[in-house]
């Protein structure tokens, strides 16, 4: 473990009481990995019932061939580990050492059962050679008993020998799974995913206080209300007691009911925000979602410092990023100037402000501590042939009944000589623009639009060598009605009555 890791897990863990004098011996040992994001618990003896019982109301699960009890970290199951330890101090294994000993474990279990296999193989083979040589049991023989005894026995051993077989399998299957899961949680790109999940959360805890702190900003407006108009006031109260977060269930209806004044309401809705805001479990989720933050950047590295042209609209991305409530940057006298709706998150400024005036370089410095970088402009795909769109025509009527009369050919000449199969001919559709548009849309509309070949045919796709190609290369778009339900019918070529016609590019001659 390197000295940044050692000292960021040191964070992680968030210790208490670290500079006060000795404290008294405890029994148990508790630490805490950042890797994981566990802590543990190693007992030095049997629980009471009592205790016993906490251990399971706070989820911590047993783990009996590390020796220890552990859980993901909450400020709850911190407070049980100091209460049982004293202090927390940083897991001595790290993930893939304790991947590495599982694997050991289960590679001992595969090849214990592959030596159960081979002796039950065996006894089923020894007992096999009583039969050999295909003499059957002897019904009424007095060696019919034992040999049904040793048939049966054969045939436990080779069921025995085959389910342990299985479970080598089984085993080795499992200790490949652990080495890989343990290779995966430490891969850079699964690393990078588990950052922007914290900043997820980082930006859900500090959402809740932006919340809070604004809500504590309109109930103290709102209560100056009071000395100036009471019946604005109470109107006020009576409306955005109901609205949003603004105030704690059920304050609404207790307004409505009577039970409860506007000066009540607005008593009782600034303590609920003022207990969010100075709440220590949302502080300390904080604290530690910042401190693991820490911690997973510096098993990836130092983020680059931007050296590029500082924008408000990269302040910004930033600001919003970690946290602050719709920030909105400009340019200053001295660098660039952010403004936030309520306080700045405590780790882009320890001050309780809403506006932060900083350099460029000191902004740069503050982003590159953050671990933010800067997302590069992803150039456009460059497209790898030229779509060129096809034509959509509308033909004449002479170039229509012609390709009509084409497909109908086509399509008796297909079915010619097939018994019982008759050809039926189709006729040209005549509609007027609006028409057709009222009646082209969805899935099944009885109209589309057909690419076409310069030999007449339509465009259609089939397989060659496992690849859906196209039969072959368009010239043009109609429009054709597939409504008919009979069969061995071609499609009816549709004209647009009301817009003018143009000749189709298609080779008669051919």
């Amino acid at each position: 473990m390197t000295f940044e890791t050692q000292a960021a897990c040191d964070q992680a863990t968030n210790q208490t009481g670290a500079d006060t004098e000795s404290t008294p011996s405890f029994p148990h040992e508790a630490t805490y990995s950042a890797e994981d994001n566990k802590i543990r618990i190693y007992f030095s003896y049997f629980l009471d019932k009592e205790e016993y019982q906490r251990v399971k109301d706070l989820s911590f699960q047993n783990a009996p061939k590390q020796g220890c009890h552990f859980a993901v970290w909450s400020p709850e199951r911190e407070d049980f580990a100091l209460e049982m330890a004293g202090e927390i101090t940083p897991e001595g294994t790290t993930l893939a050492e304790r991947a590495a000993a599982k694997a050991a474990r289960l590679d001992d279990l595969s090849e214990k059962n592959a030596r159960k296999a081979n002796s039950f193989h065996s006894a089923a083979n020894a007992i096999s050679q009583r039969f050999s040589y295909g003499q059957p049991i002897l019904i009424g023989h007095h060696s019919e008993r034992s040999a049904r005894r040793d048939k049966a026995r054969m045939e436990s051993a080779m069921t025995q020998a085959n389910r342990c077989a299985g479970m080598v399998e089984y085993w080795n299957y499992k200790a490949t799974g652990v080495e890989r899961h343990a290779n995966y949680k430490n891969r850079d790109d699964v690393r990078e995913r588990r950052i922007k999940t914290l900043l997820a959360d980082l930006r859900g805890y500090q959402r809740d206080l932006n919340e809070s702190y604004t809500a504590i900003k309109f109930w103290e407006k709102i209560e100056k209300l009071k000395d100036q108009d009471a019946e604005k006031f109470a109107k006020a109260v009576g409306y955005y007691s109901g609205l949003g977060n603004l105030s704690p269930f059920s304050t609404y209806s207790k307004v409505q009911d009577g039970k409860m004044t506007p000066e009540e309401a607005v008593e009782v809705s600034l303590e609920h925000h003022y207990k969010i805001v100075e709440s220590q479990t949302k502080s300390r989720w904080i604290t530690h979602t910042l401190n693991r933050l820490a911690f997973e950047r510096a098993m990836l590295g130092e983020v680059e410092r931007f050296d590029g042209d500082l924008t408000p609209v990269i302040l910004q991305a930033f600001l919003r990023e970690h946290g602050a409530d719709s920030p909105k940057a400009a340019p200053s006298e001295i660098g660039f100037k952010a403004v936030s709706g309520v306080y700045f998150p405590v780790h882009i400024c320890a001050d309780l402000v809403t506006e932060l005036d900083l350099s460029a370089d000191a902004w740069r410095d503050l982003m590159q501590a953050s671990g933010y970088e800067v997302p590069s402009k992803k150039p456009r795909r460059a497209s790898t042939s030229e779509k060129v769109a096809l034509p959509l025509i509308n033909p004449t009527r002479e170039d229509a009944e012609r390709l009509q009369a084409l497909w109908n050919a086509r399509m008796a000449k297909a079915v010619e000589g097939k018994q019982h199969v008759t050809a039926k001919a189709a006729a040209i559709r005549e509609l007027t623009q609006a028409q057709y548009s009222a009646n082209s849309k969805g899935t099944y509309s009885p109209f589309e639009t057909i690419e076409l070949m310069a030999n007449g045919d339509e465009v259609s796709m089939k397989w060659d060598c496992g690849v859906r190609v196209k039969t072959g290369e368009a010239v043009c778009r109609i429009r054709v009605s597939n409504a008919s339900s009979e069969t061995y019918k071609p499609a009816a070529i549709v004209l647009i009555s009301d817009k003018p016609g143009k000749s189709l590019p298609i080779n008669w001659e051919e």
